[in-house]
């Protein structure tokens, strides 16, 4: 029998419960099984803690006063917070002063020690929703206007909020080395600006400058915070120029003839010895691959050590003017045989450009190799034996294809139903040997009734490259679908590809009906009368509307009084099931009595007694509509005169 997802406290529930719950669970008393489990005590912690999230989650986290509380997890709850002692009863007991506020998030140090807890807790809110960041408390106490920010932790304690203490090495990026560690915070924070602090030498010290500017802004080169007046500049170590040789014996204007912070000079040779240069420029700009700092005139240059390109075969015989003709700085990097030999090339490109993989420096047309195995297409099987020309029409190799559909388009005889990669099924030492297995192949395995199908009667449409076949049976088998897709696609939860109209196999139980009591022996077709299964809902009454003889007085949901082992016998308490218990001349009527109007879903009843006895009230509305003030459920023509002398 069916029955409601909550249980309502019983009879038996009501006599054995020892008291009124607390006002905030009021309104689940009558539902028992929300804290209990019936003969099952093991279970109410679960219950409290499934309600109680908050607190679960703290417990879990290890974080709060029930999470930091030691073995609190495993104790039941009840034993601190019992129930049934009134609605105004306290269960929580907690005592402001005896408790230990260590076991909570933020334990109390220093001077919070003294402080009392409506300083910090609201009344109005739970003590779990204090925050527990300074800024909240301290908020009218920050002198800085929060221009720190809010983490007043990082410079106070809580033994005392006046005593601030600041790390400035390790909580910002300008570390107080030499004199400024001697300097007050207000001399470099003037109205304790903070957050745009100068942090560079020149925005404290740009007065101080005897240079002007014209060494630029980056006075740490030479100057330290020890000592503003010592200077220290090494070339070597300070510039990427190292003074070297002819260089060391020069003066600093020799070079810097103008503002250094202008003049930005470059440390190329050629920058300087331009108007030296006697190739022109005909050699590029790096004067050092050949001359150095000792003696300018003295050159020195090995091609095979000092470039990438060793001059080997026809090249030891070139000219420096045949392959430099241009700037050597352009040509930096052009190594590659392409770059000179672009004009040479019968492919066009289409062999890329490291032509050494088959010509060689000793004659560009003779003893060319080629490894045909190292590209794309090895060659194996009957191509072995087939010569260059028979597929490179041309010397235009990248023209021909590497798929076998390039060559072979003639020789398929599917039509590109199967795809374009030959090679699953064909091997390159004879077209007409293949092989090809299904089930290990694909993700579809060949059974039943599909083993011997011709390959064809499945893949029907020409596909250029993956082949996209349904894998589900209702991909191909859509049209014979009886049920006209409302069952689903997945036709094999109770067909198979043995035989598709025999041995099926259907779980009634699996749906949202399962087949119980009578339902288990009656046939398919006594409930589904086409093969459209979906159409027939899952409520009693859209069977049994004709079995139905209270003409849906009671409503539509017929499971609260029948059941599916037998439509007669059926069970109903009015008193429990119900909120109108039946008692005095009330519990001899027929149900039709009452329930007097057909009904889609929930019942509405009156509420009131005169809504039913309008017609017996003498007084006519006068004394209102709460007639069980003077009269009972025994007689309404009798009255309780007891009642009648509270109402006086």
């Amino acid at each position: 029998m069916l029955s409601s997802s909550r249980a309502v406290a019983g009879p038996l529930e009501n006599l054995v419960m020892p008291g009124p719950v607390i006002e905030g669970h009021a309104k689940i008393e009558t539902e028992c099984t929300e804290c209990h489990s019936l003969f099952d005590k093991k279970t109410q912690n679960k219950l409290c803690r499934d309600c109680h999230k908050k607190v679960n989650k703290d417990i879990v986290d290890k974080k709060g006063f029930h999470g930091l509380k030691k073995d609190i997890a495993r104790k039941k709850c009840k034993l601190c917070h019992t129930d049934h002692e009134g609605r105004s009863a306290d269960i929580i007991h907690l005592d402001e002063d005896t408790f230990d506020h260590q076991f909570t998030d933020f334990p109390l140090k220093g001077a919070h020690t003294s402080v009392k807890c409506y300083d910090c807790h609201d009344s109005k809110k739970k003590y779990r929703e204090s925050p527990v960041d300074c800024y909240f408390c301290h908020k009218n106490d920050d002198p800085h206007l929060e221009r720190l920010g809010k983490k007043c932790q990082d410079c106070h304690k809580e033994t005392a909020w006046s005593k601030a203490f600041f790390d400035h090495d390790k909580k910002t990026k300008f570390a107080l080395e030499g004199k400024h560690r001697e300097v007050k915070c207000n001399s470099c924070h003037p109205d304790e600006r903070y957050k745009k602090t100068l942090k560079t030498c020149n925005g404290c010290h740009a007065l101080n400058d005897v240079h002007r500017g014209d060494l630029g802004i980056k006075c740490e080169k030479c100057h330290t915070p020890k000592t503003w007046k010592k200077t220290s500049f090494d070339h070597a170590k300070d510039t990427k120029f190292p003074l070297k040789d002819s260089h060391a014996k020069l003066k600093c204007n020799d070079c810097h003839k103008g503002n250094p912070k202008k003049e930005k000079l470059k440390i190329t040779c050629i920058s300087c010895h331009k108007n030296d240069d006697e190739h022109k420029g005909g050699f590029g700009t790096k004067c050092e691959s050949c001359h150095n700092s000792k003696v300018w005139k003295t050159v020195h240059f090995d091609h095979d050590k000092d470039t990438k390109f060793k001059l080997v075969g026809k090249h030891t015989k070139l000219q420096c003017q045949n392959c430099h003709k241009g700037l050597p700085e352009k040509e930096k990097n052009k190594t590659k045989c392409y770059d000179c030999h672009k004009a040479d090339d019968v492919h066009k490109g289409q062999e890329g450009k490291k032509c050494d993989k088959c010509h060689d420096q000793q004659s560009w047309k003779k003893n060319v190799k080629f490894d045909h195995n190292k590209t794309l297409f090895p060659l194996m099987g009957l191509h072995v034996a087939t010569t260059c020309e028979q597929c490179h029409l041309s010397a235009e190799f990248k023209n021909v294809g590497s798929k076998c559909v390039d060559c072979h388009i003639k020789d398929d005889m599917h039509k590109k139903r199967l795809g374009s990669d030959c090679g699953l099924c064909h091997k390159s030492e004879g077209w007409n040997l293949w092989q090809f297995d299904h089930s290990r192949q694909t993700k579809f395995l060949l059974r039943g009734y599909h083993k011997d199908l011709n390959c064809h009667l499945c893949h029907t449409q020409p596909v250029e490259k993956k082949i996209q076949v349904s894998k589900t049976c209702y991909g191909c088998h859509k049209a014979d679908d009886v049920h006209k897709g409302q069952v689903g696609e997945k036709c094999d939860r109770c067909h198979n590809n043995i035989a598709w109209g025999k041995n099926i196999q259907f779980d009634h139980d699996l749906t949202n009906f399962p087949l119980i009591g009578i339902h288990a022996i009656t046939t398919c077709d006594d409930c589904h009368s086409s093969m459209e299964f979906n159409a027939v809902k899952a409520d009693c009454i859209n069977c049994h509307l004709k079995d139905d003889f209270h003409k849906k007085r009671q409503g539509t949901r017929c499971e609260t009084c029948h059941n599916p082992n037998h439509w007669n016998l059926w069970k109903f308490d009015h008193n429990t099931q119900s909120k109108f218990k039946l008692d005095g001349a009330h519990s001899g009527l027929e149900c039709k009595a009452c329930h007097t109007k057909e009904v889609e879903k929930k019942m509405e009843l009156p509420k009131y007694c005169s809504e039913c006895h309008q017609g017996d009230d003498t007084h006519r509305g006068r004394f209102g509509n709460q007639c069980e003030r003077c009269h009972t459920t025994e007689s309404f023509k009798e009255v309780n005169m007891q009642r009648r002398g509270l109402l006086q």
